[in-house]
């Protein structure tokens, strides 16, 4: 296994030209003949990494690596390991939009959504795992309608996802990373984490969940 920091811009239109997308470098955990690849959506992208301009190079990264290998070897039900995985962390949010209009920020995150779909062709990914809601929202439109904006019971569902090319994936929604470190919910934080990697499951067990999700 190989980390790797690489740059996957985002075409800005020219109807946004007064946005100014981030400069943080994506991370790659690189395995020779690995057996699923796994693209990993943060819908936010940690402090630290703003201001280093490395995607996960700081706490939040380290207690993610945390929380996959714990996944992957403590319940006996999965089949694969961390290190057998291939790894493409990538932002959703590429530009600041928190401030804009309500239209506006739809447009943006409709942008964003092209690009996490032309990254599930080029990177040939396996599955999707897409923290936060918005990310679902957008990636997942029918499934979101259907849970009325409340997402929470489609936490660690393994669900089909075609990508413009037309490959069919799975795709597992899990939740922000920012709520699991946020510090108005450190008391939370332990249970949080566990409830994380219970929701990782499907990408260590061929896409299923084995346990029933309440």
């Amino acid at each position: 296994m190989s980390l790797q920091y690489i740059s996957i811009p985002i075409d800005v239109p020219k109807s946004f030209d007064e946005v100014t997308p981030y400069a943080v470098q994506c991370l790659r955990s690189k395995v020779k003949r690995a057996k699923a690849r796994v693209l990993f959506v943060l819908d936010h992208i940690p402090s630290e990494d703003l201001k280093s301009g490395m995607l996960l190079g700081g706490g939040t990264g380290a207690t993610l690596s945390r929380v996959l290998k714990y996944a992957s070897s403590n319940f006996s039900c999965t089949k694969d390991k961390f290190e057998e995985l291939d790894f493409l962390f990538v932002n959703w949010n590429c530009w600041k939009s928190y401030n804009m209009s309500e239209d506006r920020r739809a447009e943006s995150a409709s942008l964003f959504a092209d690009r996490v779909g032309g990254l599930i062709d080029e990177y040939a990914a396996d599955y999707v795992v897409l923290c936060g809601p918005e990310p679902f929202q957008y990636m997942m439109p029918k499934q979101w309608d259907l849970c009325k904006g409340k997402p929470t019971g489609w936490l660690g569902n393994s669900m089909p996802l075609k990508s413009p090319e037309g490959r069919e994936v799975r795709c597992i929604y899990n939740m922000s990373l920012s709520t699991l470190l946020n510090p108005k919910t450190i008391k939370d934080t332990s249970y949080l984490l566990g409830y994380f990697a219970r929701n990782l499951l499907p990408i260590f067990c061929g896409g299923k969940m084995p346990f029933k999700i309440a």
